[in-house]
């Protein structure tokens, strides 16, 4: 299973991605998730180049999707395994 986040990006703004170039900081996601389940790590789509003056940023615009493998220890029936 793959939790995501849909993200709709006002008209010239942006988002970074994992390396956020020159400037920047990468999105990062705090997922809140019932007793024994854990998000693992962001499944990226590949960035866009923000060119902004002299400098260089990667990251997103319009609306993306950012997602994360979902893990349980909990079996197929929904019962502690």
């Amino acid at each position: 299973m793959h939790l995501a986040l849909r993200q709709k990006i006002k008209p010239g703004w942006h988002t970074y991605w994992r390396n956020p170039g020159d400037s920047g900081e990468p999105t990062r996601l705090a997922w809140v998730l019932p007793e024994g389940w854990s998000a693992g790590e962001i499944i990226w789509p590949v960035p866009e180049r923000q060119p902004i003056g002299p400098l260089v940023d990667y990251g997103y615009s319009n609306a993306r999707q950012e997602g994360s493998p979902a893990l349980s220890n909990l079996g197929s029936s929904g019962v502690d395994s």
